[in-house]
């Protein structure tokens, strides 16, 4: 009875080692779609963006016209951030990190001075165009982007700043210089510079076929 019985235990370590061995849970690896709820934070706390609509209000960040939902993107397509990708990377479906800290140099680098540009505006001429409907605004004006900084007496002139003499890229932010007729913009991500943390939650993988 005694060889029977270590028999029994011995057959049930094997098929627990088997099942162990041969199991295929999901985890998240390059060149699959990932999808993930997240939570991002700086340091300090302060929630700056989210997939959760109640934790964007709960936070006072919440935007009517955003779509909240779980964020997808390819692993190793370059689509955001390396330490994001990074911890994404071996998680399993359903998977939550929390406090997931990632430095400037992983997240959008440090703050670069040399990106931000100061330039004079010219003058735009624009017969029945009431351009003081478009101040501080970007908008294709014979086929050319423009910023419009501030409208003239008649509203049909304007002061404004030929983007794609600049850079062919859109800057986070443009501000108006009245005093000396300048413009502002600065090509700096709002994060540069800022250790970033992360809650995230793997809720879809799609394997690359």
């Amino acid at each position: 009875m005694e060889s029977k019985i270590k028999l029994v235990f011995i057959a049930v370590i094997l098929s627990a080692l088997v099942l162990g061995c041969t199991s295929s849970e999901k985890v998240v690896k390059t060149g699959d779609t990932v999808s993930v709820d997240y939570i991002g934070r700086y340091t300090n706390g302060t929630v700056f963006d989210t997939s959760n609509a109640t934790v964007a209000q709960a936070s006072g960040i919440y935007n009517p016209a955003r779509a909240y939902a779980p964020f997808s993107f390819v692993v190793g397509a370059n689509t955001t951030i390396k330490g994001f990708e990074d911890a994404v990377t071996g998680m399993k479906l359903n998977e939550t990190k929390t406090n997931v800290t990632i430095p400037p140099e992983k997240a959008y680098g440090d703050y670069n001075a040399s990106n931000v540009k100061t330039v004079p505006v010219e003058t735009l001429t624009a017969n029945n165009t009431n351009l003081s409907l478009y101040v501080g605004e970007i908008i294709s004006f014979n086929d050319e982007y423009v910023y419009i900084a501030a409208a003239g007496p008649a509203n049909n002139t304007s002061k404004v700043v030929y983007m794609s003499k600049i850079s062919p890229k859109a800057p986070y932010s443009i501000n108006y210089n009245p005093n000396n007729d300048t413009v502002t913009l600065d090509y700096n991500s709002p994060l540069a510079g800022k250790t970033l943390v992360f809650d995230i939650t793997v809720v879809d993988i799609k394997t690359k076929a």
